[in-house]
């Protein structure tokens, strides 16, 4: 453990006193693992509630909003007031997965590093729905009963709070196994789910960052559960063939708990984690029937999360017997994008999502992938044979989300002005870093169609994970440390294409910001690190080909060239009131993404 001083104020540096003074009783080394173990506990309840999120939404999605073809009677149809879909007595069986991969900039204890996390997870359920005879309260009943495990495995990086020495790191994982159960209501176009889930599982510490270079590894057994409440609504917003407009939320309570362990020096540690979550979602959706009798729903969410009553607990037990607990914070807000699609053929769906989350210290780009079996009840019908569609037209407003991969090169010149510093490095130092990574975000536009020729403007956003840190490349006798990160992207552009059925080859070009956050420590005084947080314009050019692939649903792939001025910064260090400058520009970053559209009139 490390306690780092930021000169940021009277009130704080009062607080920071008054927290020092708490830790006197405890040595340095009773808080050991827990640069390691406070993320990975914040990063493991969070990771738990999100895998069985997805899983109810997956539930919802098929037996609720994804009816097949010739079953009558869901939310997703309210022409009728029958079942929902499976039919009466029907047995489902379906699968679900998981695959997600977070950047964290740590959560904010007043007496640790703040260190910077990667998280990659993943989750598999499999799912037994069964449908109740009979109605409740004018509606039909499902239970559903699922098993399943997720696995999560975290690494601490530097970011613009704390610095991983040279030598130092922190790696985490853990593995727990889910049992729970559903109950799903539905009558016409409204639906209510109650959840109940237990886990059990372990985790493993391997703490290179305390006592080094002594690593240090430790486990042990985690217990929980999740119970989660939702209701949602179905709105026609063209008819009951039409797209639709589902408003839902969810109301979840998450207590995730370690057992004690054993640490260093007779040490004992526990950690506990529990939170309150709300969230409210907009998914526009189609249930399209094929030619084939399959039936496709794609779909576009936009949803905001919130937290509160957050606890992320350390407790501690000294050799003395002392007794002490620490409890760290984090941001509550969370904003995300999801799109995916689904097809029904037969008694067999397949699904596959994407979808984009971000926090004020957290960015997360996840996939999900599905099947589900009906087992039982009345086999699907025929569909009705569809009139054949109009002529599309590209005129009109859309909404959608993207996601993909990006890469860029930023270059960093110092410009200090602290004599004692620059004596070091006279010219300065200079040096590009090349972050890459994967982005997601969302888009909304409005297309003009002139004959063969489409016009229109777009507005777009992303939150890319482009963080990259770089050592020994700049000045100091090769002992600074650098790091870039690129957080996120804006644009305004203009669109031009050609129309040719379902097709529109199209190239774009305008206005684009970045807000890039950076930081620079080095070794003359400890610790003595310098943050700057910088917005930068700049223009893109791209282009990219548009496919028509549902009743005002498109698909693309799209590529981007993003330039951005370059801009002087200054920033205070910690530990002095002399002032740090440097230059930052953003330069040459592209992405290649995936995008899929919803042509709203």
């Amino acid at each position: 453990m490390r306690i780092v001083w930021r000169a940021s104020g009277t009130c704080w540096l009062a607080s920071s006193i008054l927290v020092a003074l708490a830790l006197v009783p405890m040595s340095r080394s009773a808080l050991a693992q827990s640069s390691v173990g406070v993320p990975m506990n914040a990063a493991t309840g969070r990771s738990h509630y999100d895998a069985a999120e997805q899983n109810q939404k997956e539930l919802i999605d098929r037996e609720v909003l994804g009816a097949g073809p010739g079953q009558r009677g869901s939310a997703a149809d309210s022409t009728s007031s029958g079942a929902v879909s499976g039919g009466l007595g029907g047995i489902n069986s379906f699968p679900t997965g998981r695959l997600r991969t977070s950047d964290h900039d740590g959560v904010s204890p007043p007496n640790l590093d703040r260190f910077g996390y990667t998280t990659h997870e993943a989750s598999a359920f499999a799912n037994v729905v069964a449908t109740i005879a009979g109605t409740v309260l004018g509606g039909q009943v499902k239970v559903s009963g699922f098993a399943g495990n997720s696995w999560l495995s975290l690494d601490l990086k530097s970011n613009s709070y704390a610095i991983l020495d040279p030598g130092q790191f922190g790696k985490a994982k853990n593995e727990s196994a889910f049992v729970g159960g559903s109950v799903l209501w539905s009558q016409q176009s409204t639906y209510a789910l109650a959840t109940l889930i237990g886990m059990w599982g372990e985790t493993r510490l391997t703490d290179g960052v305390d006592d080094v270079p002594n690593v240090g590894r430790y486990s042990f057994d985690t217990s929980g559960f999740i119970g989660t409440m939702t209701a949602g609504h179905v709105f026609n917003l063209a008819g009951a063939s039409g797209p639709k407009l589902d408003v839902r939320g969810t109301i979840g309570y998450t207590q995730h708990n370690g057992d004690w362990f054993e640490a260093l020096h007779n040490h004992k540690q526990k950690y506990s984690f529990s939170t309150w979550t709300g969230t409210g979602a907009l998914t526009l959706f189609s249930n399209i029937t094929l030619h084939n009798n399959a039936l496709l729903r794609p779909y576009v969410q936009a949803y905001v999360r919130q937290e509160w009553d957050y606890r992320n607990r350390l407790s501690v037990i000294d050799d003395a017997g002392a007794f002490a607990t620490f409890d760290s914070d984090q941001s509550h807000t969370y904003g995300g994008m999801d799109a995916g699609v689904t097809y029904t053929l037969g008694n067999m769906t397949f699904g596959a999502a994407l979808y984009s989350e971000v926090s004020g210290d957290e960015r997360t780009v996840g996939g999900r992938l599905g099947v589900s079996w009906k087992l039982g009840g009345e086999p699907a019908q025929p569909a009705m044979p569809s009139p054949p569609p109009a002529p599309f037209r590209w005129t009109g407003l859309y909404v959608g989300a993207n996601a993909g991969y990006a890469w860029s090169n930023v270059d960093m010149t110092y410009r200090g002005t602290d004599s004692a510093l620059f004596a070091f490095a006279p010219e300065g130092g200079s040096s590009t870093i090349s972050p890459k990574g994967a982005l997601a975000g969302g888009q909304i536009g409005y297309n003009w169609q002139l004959g063969g020729i489409v016009v229109g403007v777009e507005g777009g956003w992303s939150a890319p994970l482009l963080k990259d840190e770089a050592l020994g490349r700049f000045l100091f006798e090769g002992k600074d440390h650098w790091i870039v990160d690129v957080s996120q992207i804006y644009s305004v552009t203009g669109r031009l294409g050609i129309a040719s059925g379902n097709w529109l080859p199209y190239l774009k070009g305008g206005f684009a910001a970045a807000k890039v956050d950076t930081s620079m420590s080095f070794p003359l005084a400890a610790p003595a690190l310098s943050q700057a947080k910088t917005w930068h314009d700049g223009w893109t050019l791209g282009g990219g080909v548009e496919y028509l692939f549902a009743k005002n649903w498109t698909t693309s792939i799209e590529y981007n060239y993003y330039a951005f001025e370059s801009k002087d910064v200054s920033a205070s260090r910690t530990t002095d009131p002399a002032t740090d400058r440097w230059s930052v520009k953003p330069d040459n970053i592209q992405s290649v993404t995936a995008r899929m559209n919803f042509k709203l009139n």
